[in-house]
């Protein structure tokens, strides 16, 4: 069985909770947003654990099993962590994601140690390592934190990730140059596209690339990688991911292949219609430009004035011979 196809065929065991994405005619990304963390625990230990591993630059030992991340209490809150894995070493690994840092954040990273050591003594009358994990998106810089939580007599170290280090433009530039050659993507590859927009600050920025995203991904041809990576990148842009793009993730997901290939030539006429826009405000800006050459404006004076690249204003004079 394909590694596409058995990611596919757990991820559907693991559905209940999902509102049964793939064929509901709606859903409330806020509703599945845990669920969605669970199903891709599981993706991640069985399918991507190295390439998520590679991606992030972490140096631990290999995800053996994901475990559930809800953490009932006594108190009215329950606590739910983003991943629990259980790694190679008998050790487990805590693993959360956050768009900023604060002493709150270090008591609840405390609150998932205790809980999680509590249930696990619980089920074995063991006590296991624990290593908590905070993977910062670009909103948090390297230097911007502290990762102890010094209590005195006791310390909780904190390994972290900063999301910073990638670059979102480049990622989907490869993505998209591999989709468009109809070169199938690698698990690495993977990994990046669904975290990339995390490693852009601020809310626009992170929108744009989930909707680029969402673009490149709508083309790849193989319906199980595409649908794997679109739930992938649902999961982990929930909590910054407008409502339009996930319902049009949701979409996509549910589409049979005749209607996918509908939804391609759609865009593809869009595509088009922007392009040909995109020349014609072009060509209008180059009659600009062309009239303030020949009434013998410098071309720095031109390229500032009409807003277009200085070394394109002088390959128009050039072509001129002004």
């Amino acid at each position: 069985m394909a590694k596409d196809e058995k990611l596919n065929n757990d991820a559907a065991v693991e559905c209940v909770d999902y509102h049964n994405l793939d064929t509901c005619d709606s859903y409330d990304s806020m509703d599945i947003a845990y669920q969605n963390k669970d199903i891709m625990s599981k993706v991640l230990a069985d399918n991507y654990a190295d390439a998520f591993y590679e991606v992030l630059g972490l140096t631990i030992p290999r995800i053996v099993e994901a475990k559930p991340t809800n953490l009932p209490a006594i108190e009215a809150n329950e606590l739910r962590m983003d991943n629990l894995f259980l790694l190679a070493d008998g050790s487990y690994a805590i693993i959360d994601y956050e768009s900023s840092a604060s002493d709150e954040n270090k008591i609840k990273y405390l609150n998932y140690v205790a809980r999680v050591t509590s249930r696990l003594y619980n089920e074995d009358r063991q006590i296991h390592k624990l290593r908590v994990i905070v993977i910062y998106t670009a909103d948090v810089t390297a230097g911007d934190t502290d990762p102890v939580l010094d209590l005195g007599e006791q310390r909780l170290s904190i390994t972290e990730v900063f999301l910073t280090d990638l670059d979102a433009d480049k990622i989907l530039r490869e993505t998209d140059a591999l989709v468009r050659d109809g070169i199938r993507l690698s698990d690495k590859d993977m990994i990046r596209l669904m975290l990339c927009p995390l490693s852009i600050k601020g809310h626009d920025g992170k929108q744009e690339a989930i909707s680029k995203a969402i673009r490149i991904i709508s083309e790849i041809e193989d319906e199980d990688q595409r649908k794997n990576l679109l739930k992938g990148l649902l999961t982990f842009t929930d909590k910054v991911i407008s409502k339009e793009d996930s319902d049009l993730i949701g979409r996509l997901i549910r589409m049979t292949k005749v209607e996918m290939i509908f939804y391609k030539e759609q865009m593809e006429a869009v595509k088009k219609a922007r392009e040909e826009e995109e020349k014609k405000a072009s060509d209008k800006l180059k009659e600009i430009a062309t009239n303030f050459l020949r009434s013998g404006d410098s071309a720095q004076k031109v390229a500032e004035c009409v807003g277009i690249p200085l070394s394109h204003v002088e390959e128009l004079a050039a072509q001129l011979n002004i």
